[in-house]
């Protein structure tokens, strides 16, 4: 399980990236994006074919995030994970949610072998959208059955 100060750290960032957000605005990094924006974030959008998502340039990789973002949110299939964390790491960002689904065994122990801040088999919906159904519900479930990062409940509540 990720840390309670592991997610603390990263709802704590200003600015952020998305990796894997559709051009279509469809998929579901397109509604992290948008959550993210929609809460006050400096958000930079990800596509390796560039396009644009509600007005706003894509970037096309990772590298060309450095110096613009505190973090990353990767929401890619699971092997592209490890390419993902590591040019974020080149690029001096050290800050990575891996949304449930996007992490990879690899991706994740790159990240604590380079002493990276990460989280994995978490929603960053389910943080930053506390008070909204479903992630509302799943929040509460995960509080009941004790599975919620402890920092998580008293910093959000």
């Amino acid at each position: 399980m990720t840390s309670g100060e592991s997610i603390a750290r990263f709802l704590g960032l200003h600015r952020v990236g998305v990796v894997g957000v559709s051009r279509s605005g469809k998929e579901f990094g397109a509604v992290v994006f948008r959550d993210l924006a929609k809460r006050g974030y400096t958000v930079v959008p990800v596509n390796r074919q560039g396009g644009s998502i509600d007005g706003i340039p894509c970037v096309r990789s990772v590298n060309e995030l450095a110096g613009s973002v505190d973090g990353i949110v990767v929401v890619v299939p699971p092997v592209e994970a490890l390419a993902v964390v590591e040019q974020a790491f080149s690029s001096g960002i050290n800050d990575v949610w891996m949304q449930q689904g996007a992490e990879s065994p690899a991706a994740i122990q790159f990240c604590r072998d380079h002493h990276m801040n990460e989280v994995h088999g978490e929603c960053l919906l389910m943080f930053l959208a506390r008070h909204e159904f479903p992630h509302s519900w799943h929040r509460a479930i995960r509080k009941l059955t004790g599975r919620l990062p402890r920092i998580a409940v008293t910093s959000q509540q």
